[in-house]
């Protein structure tokens, strides 16, 4: 009788790697779209402007999501058994870069998405027109939440590859969740604890 091997189970420090992320996903989401458009219509930004270029960056990851999780599944992992792959490219282009099909495209774009999300929050004082702000505001929202597609749908995708056994799954996207949870309460928590303080 054929017995299928047990996959390995996954370390604590694995579980903890891969689901600290989850922690200011939703709640950086939650933080831009509550205290970041309250802060630009508080420095003069128009609020048909804002909902315009909100809707915009919004309907585009219906299309992007999908594309980036097909390019990210057909990336191949040996760059010498495709040369023209997103992977191969990286590899000749760029730094050395982890291992993988998912990984690659997690390290470069976190980059992109932690300086956007940086620009996003810091106009330039010289903006005085609440067109100027709203079309800062714009720009940045929507190259913030590109970037996020391109690291974090990856990011998504690579759970369910580091274990074949259920259990171990449930346990990784536990801790994911737990961490995904605490930073909803942090995000919701911060900005009034902050102010009051």
């Amino acid at each position: 009788i054929w017995v299928r091997k047990q996959a390995p189970s996954l370390s604590t420090l694995t579980k903890i790697a891969y689901g600290a992320p989850n922690f200011s996903m939703t709640s950086l989401t939650m933080l831009i779209g509550i205290h970041g458009t309250m802060f630009y219509i508080a420095i003069g930004a128009d609020v048909a402007f804002l909902a315009f270029f909100i809707s915009i960056a919004r309907s585009f990851d219906v299309v992007t999501d999908p594309i980036m999780g097909y390019i990210s599944d057909t990336t191949e992992p040996a760059p010498w058994k495709r040369v023209f792959s997103p992977y191969s490219l990286m590899q000749k282009f760029g730094p050395k870069l982890p291992a993988g099909r998912r990984r690659p495209y997690m390290a470069v774009f976190s980059i992109g998405y932690a300086l956007t999300l940086v620009l996003l929050f810091v106009p330039p004082s010289s903006l005085v027109d609440g067109w100027m702000i709203s079309t800062w505001f714009g720009i940045f929202y929507i190259i913030f939440y590109a970037f996020d597609t391109l690291s974090n749908v990856p990011w998504g995708a690579l759970g369910p590859e580091l274990s074949d056994n259920p259990k171990e799954r449930d346990s990784l996207f536990f801790v994911s969740n737990l961490f995904k949870g605490v930073g909803i309460l942090t995000a919701a928590t911060m900005p009034a604890i902050l102010t009051i303080a």
